[in-house]
């Protein structure tokens, strides 16, 4: 289904950018480059993978 395989994807997208996230070197690139914000959706999935293998 072509649902599940967008799910799917995101989900791989989410796990990625919390492990990036997690890197302090990663995140002061950012911020250095001024883009240290998400929209809130991807922020709240990244926030909300409680358990999930990064």
């Amino acid at each position: 289904m072509p649902a599940e395989h967008a799910h799917q994807r995101l989900l791989l997208v989410v796990q990625g950018l919390k492990k990036l996230f997690a890197d302090e070197h990663f995140v002061n690139l950012l911020r250095a480059e001024g883009l240290d914000t998400l929209p809130k959706y991807l922020a709240e999935r990244i926030d909300n993978l409680n358990g999930a293998p990064v």
